[in-house]
């Protein structure tokens, strides 16, 4: 009998042995560099500015209210505006050296940002490290990012509705056979540059991409409150030639594995769905990460 429970016991600790490994998330540090708020804008004002080698400050573009694609149009004078954009001055490589103003309040929009010499009168177009603001001239968007040594770090705080999110982002171009792709995103209290960052809740969501010249590791963890519940929930997914391969979850600590034949074969619409969300996303991915791999060269 005592051997007959040493044998149960032996095949019971040889299945946790075997059973699939949770990931680790490693956190974001950001870069030691990296100062209060108020200093980032005084420091990107003075570096950019120092930029321009022949001074404008006379031309202006307009631009009407951002579509439903978040796009805002170019128009031909100042009627109907929502925006203005005052053209600084341009540097030695003829990119534009610009600032963005509200029509109504003549407050401005954001800080002086540089724009490739393409981009002096496209609006929406994606800038390097900027600060937002809104009509009552209230910090709305703030996007600092640093390059050092091929890899990419980023840190946005951003205001949707009344709620404030903390975005950090790190993309690892050091390896010269794959890219990492890490992600993290947090609640905030309202934003206030001369104080420390306070955190609401431990609701967050982290995201991992390893991506090689064929193969994809994409990995999501979600904590915090869902439905009045808390959950944790993390996601593993490899997929080859954009193709699915499989994916292991851990809902709650209790693990699930599935298939390639599993999704082909699957009347399961959540699982479907869940492979064509992780799908778009990495597309998502991929050009942020293409985006900075022309910024580092």
């Amino acid at each position: 009998m005592k051997h007959y429970l040493t044998f149960i016991l032996m095949i019971v600790l040889s299945s946790f042995s075997l059973a699939k490994t949770e990931p680790v998330f490693p956190d974001i540090e950001l870069p030691k560099s990296l100062s209060s708020i108020q200093q980032e804008i005084e420091k990107n004002n003075q570096a950019v500015l120092s930029k321009i080698t022949k001074k404008d400050g006379k031309t202006i573009y307009y631009f009407g209210k951002e579509n439903d694609k978040n796009k805002a149009p170019l128009l031909p004078n100042k009627e109907n505006a929502f925006y203005y954009r005052i053209i600084l001055g341009t540097t030695d490589k003829e990119e534009c050296v610009v600032q963005d103003f509200f029509v109504k309040t003549n407050t401005k929009q954001a800080e002086p940002i540089i724009v490739s010499k393409n981009d002096c009168q496209n609006f929406s177009s994606f800038y390097n490290t900027n600060f937002l603001y809104d009509e009552n001239n209230n910090l709305i968007d703030i996007s600092i990012i640093k390059i050092n040594n091929k890899i990419v770090t980023t840190i946005d705080y951003i205001k949707q509705s009344d709620e404030f999110s903390e975005y950090k982002q790190k993309i690892d171009f050091s390896n010269p056979n794959k890219v990492i792709y890490l992600s993290q995103w947090k609640p905030i209290e309202p934003l206030n540059i001369n104080e420390q960052i306070k955190y609401k809740s431990p609701i967050y969501l982290k995201k991992e991409l390893i991506l090689d010249n064929k193969n994809m590791l994409y990995t999501r963890f979600m904590n915090g409150e869902v439905s009045n519940k808390f959950e944790k929930i993390t996601i593993q997914s490899a997929f080859k030639n954009n193709q699915f391969l499989w994916q292991d979850k851990w809902y709650n600590r209790v693990y699930q594995k599935l298939k390639e034949k599993h999704i082909k074969h699957s009347n399961d619409i959540w699982d479907r769905d869940d492979i064509k969300f992780e799908k778009i996303d990495i597309d998502e991915i991929k050009k942020e990460i293409q985006f900075f791999k022309e910024k580092i060269k």
